[in-house]
């Protein structure tokens, strides 16, 4: 927190929205010393779309002798939503459901997170290192229902079956423990070795996953299709180092070592009695960076290659699997100018290749692996600052997402993102001994449309956003408006079977477009103190 005492800030707006938070940072104390605590919550936008949550952080930074120093760290947050679903497309249409309805009214969730750190720096003339231990808890309930009542019940002899609904219940929890540690020799032998670092990163989880369908009529339980218990453990272990050949070249590269060792308890399993499995794999990722700058010019032309992995969904391996990590290979060309903090622009293009890549099923609620995708495309940002009065930002992002097996668009992947801020600010007079100072910002942000299964294609989504505030010393009060046009847009939308009539013989098997409703015109005032 850079600006230091204690600082109290009051919402209000839109739909029954409130926010308090409270934030406290010793003056005497260094800008990483700080808590803060802060609540929200509001009625939402439209039917099952309440919310609230709270949030708490807290850190201490202790200066140490021998140049060592203590990072503590705390923080919890817990929040309960509504969702409202998605609605089908031809039932928008045809009146039977408004813009902003709702299927399902029980839908939503409770999500927890609550973690500590405890770190020991160490910064010396020669060499930094600096070790970390700490630990996490992570609870998730969610309830949804994409698909309405496909699914049936068995029959018995001579009884028919039913379709009770497909509303989902998920459980996930979590409790892991981990550590990190790495050091960096700063001052080598070497004149054009900049520095070598090495460090350790490691991490227990246990883990619970379940996954119900519930009753429509009086959210009973019906039907258990995921009950397990994970336990994962990672151990990652990397060396890095820059050269310096010359002033005007930089290279920096290093190898990570993962390993990743999964134990499967599938409660379903077997037959429904229950089945065990575990795996352990390996992987070894290169990563290297290439800079370079023309002679008397502020241009920096770079090109990189890395190697990363990812975790699996545990309940697809298969017993003494050897691979359970997913490798992802990323390349970038691009140039970058800056010029004394007032200009900074950047230009990439990249390339990634992921070797079994997610995407998610409604019908299931789960997502399924799809095999390998390459994603290939372009990125550009600006950044431009006038004096003290004016700074512009720009981002734009185009991409490209393939099957690498048929060559078809990965589904819901936005080929096109961009977003703009503009913030013009500045002191106007000054009253009372303070200076009183006006602020104004516009938020422009661009999604292009998105490729959607059996060859649709989604709205393009363009919202502004928009901002104003004042402050006379201590005190300040302001408003910010988001979706200040009041556009009409979808904030999802996805293409799948289902049927929400309950009363209707066999469902229809023939895919329908689905959309989830973005918020409207909403108007958010504060008033805060400074003190």
């Amino acid at each position: 927190v850079e600006e230091r005492g204690i600082h109290v800030r009051g919402e209000y707006g839109s739909f029954g929205s409130w926010r308090t938070v409270l934030v406290w940072a010793p003056r005497a104390q260094p800008e990483e010393t700080f808590a803060a605590v802060d609540y929200e919550a509001g009625d939402g936008f439209g039917p099952s779309r309440a919310w609230s949550r709270v949030r708490a952080m807290g850190q201490a930074v202790i200066d140490l002798p021998r140049d060592w120093s203590l990072r503590l760290l705390a923080t919890s947050y817990s929040g309960r939503f509504d969702s409202a679903g998605v609605v089908r497309l031809d039932d928008l249409d045809s009146g039977q459901v408004g813009f902003f309805d709702t299927y399902d009214p029980y839908q939503g969730g409770l999500s927890t997170r609550h973690q500590g750190l405890v770190e020991a720096r160490y910064r010396g003339d020669d060499d930094r290192s600096a070790i970390a231990v700490y630990g996490l808890s992570r609870d998730l309930r969610l309830r949804h229902d994409f698909t309405g009542f496909t699914l049936e019940t068995p029959a018995l002899p001579g009884e028919t079956s039913e379709r009770p609904g497909d509303l989902a219940e998920q459980l996930h929890q979590v409790i892991e423990l981990g550590m990190t540690g790495s050091y960096r020799r700063v001052q080598l032998p070497w004149r054009w070795v900049r520095y070598l670092e090495a460090g350790v990163a490691v991490r227990h989880s246990r883990i619970e996953q379940s996954q119900r369908r519930l009753r429509r009529s009086d959210r009973q339980p019906w039907l258990d299709e995921v009950s397990a218990e994970l336990q994962l453990t990672a151990v990652g272990l990397y060396l890095e180092a820059e050269l310096r050949p010359t002033r005007r070249l930089a290279i920096r590269g290093g190898l990570r070592l993962d390993a990743l060792s999964d134990l499967i308890h599938d409660r379903l399993g077997g037959g429904g009695i229950g089945s065990r499995r575990d795996a352990l794999g390996f992987q070894a990722s290169p990563r290297v960076t290439v800079e370079a700058r023309p002679p008397g010019s502020d241009l920096w032309i770079f090109a990189s290659y890395g190697r990363g992995v990812r975790s699996p969904q545990a309940l697809s391996l298969g017993d003494g699997e050897r691979a359970p990590l997913t490798a992802t290979d990323s390349g970038e060309v691009g140039l970058r100018f800056q010029r004394a903090g007032r200009f900074e622009a950047r230009l990439v293009g990249f390339a990634t290749s992921i070797e079994e890549d997610l995407v998610f099923d409604h019908s299931s609620g789960r997502t399924l692996h799809v095999g390998e995708t390459l994603r290939a495309g372009a990125a550009g940002s600006l950044a431009l600052r006038l004096g003290r009065l004016a700074r512009l930002s720009t981002n734009l992002t185009w991409v490209r997402a393939l099957f690498v097996d048929d060559g078809t668009e990965v589904p819901y992947a936005p080929p096109l993102v961009s977003r703009t801020d503009v913030t013009v600010g500045r002191a106007v007079a000054r009253l009372w001994g303070r200076d009183l100072r006006l602020e104004l910002g516009a938020i422009l942000s661009v999604i292009g449309p998105r490729p959607l299964p059996f060859d649709e294609v989604s709205w393009a989504v363009v919202l502004v956003d928009a901002s104003a505030s004042a402050r006379l010393g201590e005190v300040e009060v302001g408003v910010t408006i988001r979706n200040l046009l009041d556009t009409r847009w979808r904030d999802g939308e996805f293409v799948y079977v289902s049927s929400f009539d309950q009363g209707e013989g066999d469902p229809s098997l023939v895919p329908a477009r689905h959309l989830t409703a973005g918020y409207p015109f909403t108007a958010m005032g504060h008033l805060a103190l400074h003190l």
